[in-house]
């Protein structure tokens, strides 16, 4: 069984509550962009109304658009922690520190910004990478309890060979629960391990997915933890 984050977790600011979300931004160096398939919680129906998986939205339709503006324009500038640069999103109004070497993309739709890790030669076809998935609940009336039931029961139809591995709740320094969910699946031709974790505040949730190969996952799991723990809102 893989580390927990707990530690680096709680120091994790706010986090509305969001959709079952199931995301990978992958690829080679040439492949920046690439996402894979997600569900989705439907905003309109009930909470027990049961959830359709479908590839991911536009962002007229996705429940939580990303902002259209390059990381530039976004905001990137220098953080205070050492070998960590600031990424801003005025959009949504967060900022999170990510590792210097690693790359930010904004421009996948239905996801405020992905972080992806640097490619590791020619043959280096998936890479590591933290996303962050915002969704406006719309009204409906569901817990973290409630959402992270039907994040397992979506997670089952999307990914292939889905295997729950470990969930596991702690409080933030904010005094918010945050719901912590590893799992395993297939994508394409890859064996990956995920690590996500989401917090409800304010009528949205806010999902970090950490997507990694599993022979890859602890490798670069302390980089993920601290981009998800720098999570600050303005």
């Amino acid at each position: 069984m893989k580390k927990r984050m707990t530690r680096h977790i709680a120091k994790l600011a706010p986090l509305p509550l969001t959709l079952a979300l199931v995301l990978s931004a992958c690829g080679g160096s040439n492949e920046k962009e690439n996402a894979t398939s997600s569900a989705t919680v439907s905003q309109s129906a009930s909470p027990s109304a049961s959830p359709s998986a479908s590839p991911i939205a536009s962002p007229s339709s996705s429940p939580s658009a990303s902002p259209s503006a390059s990381p530039s324009d976004a905001g990137t500038g220098a953080a205070s922690t050492s070998g960590y640069k600031l990424y801003k999103d005025d959009t949504n109004q967060i900022s999170v520190e990510y590792p210097e070497d690693w790359t930010p993309v904004d421009n996948i739709a239905g996801v405020a910004v992905a972080f992806l890790s640097p490619a590791e030669g020619a043959d280096d076809t998936f890479q590591e990478n933290v996303n962050l998935v915002v969704q406006d609940l719309g009204g409906q009336a569901i817990d973290l309890d409630q959402y992270m039931t039907l994040s397992k029961e979506q997670l089952g139809q999307v990914i292939t060979n889905y295997e729950f591995i470990d969930d596991e709740r702690v409080k933030a320094d904010n005094g918010l629960d945050v719901a912590l969910l590893d799992y395993t699946g297939q994508q394409g031709q890859h064996d990956l391990y995920w690590r996500q974790a989401v917090m409800i505040n304010g009528g949205k949730a806010y999902v970090f997915t950490y997507s990694a190969t599993e022979d890859k996952f602890d490798k670069f799991g302390e980089q993920a933890a601290n981009i998800l723990s720098s999570l600050t809102f303005y």
